[in-house]
């Protein structure tokens, strides 16, 4: 007598969270060493890192408005595609060419507030619905103060 046994298939694995990575760093002189950098901390916790330079926007006159809308779209739909956001709120600063991946001085012309364009996609992932958390880079801006997470 034979019988039959259905093999148990494999648990499925868990799929990495999707984290779009947010922030001025898509204007520091060395943006693509910090894409990868945020990248490689994502997968090193077990997600997948989204930073905006991902996108390829490639058949667009440089600094139009086309230009523009073509980044904002594409961003979008990252963040849309993210589970969540990963968020660097620190104010845009200058970057010393000693040391261009730690920034040390405000920007004048800019003032002490966070990236409005980060605050946009901020607002626009609370719009539907992802997590999202916040980060400020570098000990010396006077920002110290830890405070427990907000759960929602």
């Amino acid at each position: 007598m034979s019988s039959s046994t259905t093999p148990t298939p494999a648990p499925s694995e868990t799929p990495k969270p999707k984290i779009y990575l947010a922030g001025p760093d898509v204007f520091y002189p060395n943006t693509v060493a910090r894409g990868l950098e945020l990248k490689t901390l994502c997968t090193l916790h077990g997600a997948i890192g989204l930073f905006p330079l991902d996108n390829e926007i490639s058949s667009v006159e440089l600094g139009s408005h086309a230009m523009a809308d073509a980044i904002r779209t594409a961003n979008m739909k990252l963040i849309a595609s993210a589970d969540g956001i990963l968020v660097n709120i620190t104010p845009e600063l200058k970057h010393t060419k000693q040391n261009t991946n730690s920034p040390t001085q405000m920007t004048p012309f800019r003032g002490p507030s966070m990236d409005v364009g980060t605050a946009y996609e901020m607002g626009a992932g609370a719009a539907l619905g992802k997590h999202i958390v916040g980060y400020l880079r570098g000990e010396k801006l006077g920002y110290t103060k830890k405070y427990k997470p907000c759960i929602r």
